[in-house]
């Protein structure tokens, strides 16, 4: 087996290719009662259309006793799940288009009437700045994506998102941005 400084990569192979199916009914009502949390309109949730991006996460759900479960919550580990001695378990797997993530992000800003605003400075700054609505405002300037070179290990992530962040933002747009990085 291992501890918590060790891992038996020999035992954790006996895991390699397990594969677990499941089914459920994708009933539409689901969806609308996510809606309904999220504050989204519920008029294009109807049978047949294709659910926003991550949804699928409501259906599938696998109802485990607690005495079936690990202290993070997912079933404990050793049947289905290889025990692995880390503390915490997380969803690491699908596919996201990035054009998905804009069409997402372009549906919600509707929700404040900041994502549109940008400040607007008087003459020699003879007050303070104010915001106005930007006349120009175009998603895609506020979304950018970027793919890290092989291995795209945390370092090369910690460097992507340093070089991300030591830009200044245009004060001429509204004062948010979106950056999804592969």
């Amino acid at each position: 087996m291992s501890t918590a400084n060790t891992v038996n990569m020999a035992h954790l192979r006996q895991w390699i290719g397990r594969q677990t199916v499941s089914s459920d009914v994708l009933s539409v009502g689901h969806a609308r009662l996510l809606a309904a949390t999220l504050g989204i309109s519920q008029d294009a949730i109807h049978a047949g259309a294709p659910l926003p991006p991550l949804w699928h996460w409501i259906y599938f759900l696998e109802g485990r006793p607690a005495n079936e479960l690990g202290r993070d919550g997912h079933p404990a580990r050793g049947g289905f799940w290889p025990p692995v001695p880390r503390p915490n378990r997380m969803w690491a797997g699908g596919k996201v288009r990035f054009k998905d993530i804009i069409r997402h992000v372009e549906s919600r800003v509707h929700t404040s009437p900041l994502f549109k605003r940008r400040l607007h400075r008087l003459p020699m700054d003879i007050d303070h700045p104010y915001w106005v609505e930007d006349e120009h405002f175009d998603i895609e300037a506020h979304m950018s994506h970027a793919r890290l070179p092989e291995p795209g290990d945390w370092r090369q992530f910690c460097i992507a998102t340093a070089r991300y962040f030591s830009k200044p933002m245009d004060m001429n747009r509204p004062l948010w941005d979106v950056y999804v990085i592969e």
